[in-house]
């Protein structure tokens, strides 16, 4: 996790403190658990609690557990959890929750907050080169675009980004997702039809771009003694063949 996104999740701290859970209620189907639950996930101060205290209130907060301010008392942690790659539910369930308490109707403050973590957040997994960052960087991104409101600052970070991460995660989105790419239905397809075009499109363009042909090229050359080298290699080859295609169509 970088500095950046360290210091704007202790900024959601302080401006969510305000919030706070106790005695959460919940579903009728769930009323003899409940207070044990509640008993268990209150036993601990809010930065105390793990992925696994965390984890059966992150999948039934506010469906069946607790309400949407008690989700804002959580949800610093939740992020702070996240941002470690130790999400205590799936990445896009966990920020589902947001929708569900209407987040963008929350305070100026708390959007803004919350949208300076998104574009912070992607940028420290664009540039992580652990396993497990490798592994989580697809959930990831899809979960980022449908939540930061502008698709190009995430593209912009990840072009400009020159770490071994970037163009790993880069070459392996690129080699494992081949099947998904220059098509209008995918990846992206969870999202309305008029978002998904735009998307999509600006994906395309993006990845057929000049810019990003030559950076597979010259990062190359720069990792060829790395194992992933082939990956950039075999996404090299499906960018330049995609290129070749849309040439062909437009002609």
């Amino acid at each position: 996790m970088t500095e950046k996104l360290k210091n704007i999740i202790e900024d959601i701290y302080q401006v969510f403190s305000k919030y706070n859970a106790s005695n959460m209620t919940g579903s009728d189907l769930w009323e003899d658990k409940l207070p044990i639950w509640n008993k268990e996930i209150l036993s601990k101060p809010l930065r105390e609690l793990s992925e696994d205290d965390l984890s059966l209130y992150a999948g039934k907060a506010i469906t069946t557990w607790g309400s949407a301010t008690d989700y804002k008392h959580f949800l610093p942690r939740i992020l702070e959890l996240t941002a470690e790659l130790k999400q205590p539910y799936e990445i896009d369930i966990a920020f589902g929750k947001m929708e569900m308490a209407d987040w963008k109707n929350w305070s100026s403050e708390e959007h803004s907050l919350l949208n300076e973590y998104l574009i912070a957040l992607w940028e420290s997994i664009v540039n992580d080169n652990s396993s497990k960052a490798e592994f989580e960087f697809s959930g990831y991104f899809s979960t980022i675009i449908d939540y930061y409101p502008n698709f190009s600052d995430l593209l912009k970070v990840w072009g400009n980004s020159e770490s071994k991460a970037s163009v790993k995660h880069l070459a392996n989105y690129i080699v494992d997702d081949s099947h998904f790419l220059f098509k209008k239905k995918g990846f992206f397809e969870h999202m309305g039809a008029i978002e998904q075009s735009e998307i999509v499109n600006e994906f395309t363009i993006w990845l057929l771009s000049d810019t990003i042909l030559e950076k597979l090229q010259r990062k190359y050359f720069e990792f060829e003694s790395e194992e992933f080298a082939e990956k950039i290699s075999w996404a090299e080859m499906i960018i330049d063949t995609g290129r070749q295609n849309t040439a062909h169509n437009i002609g």
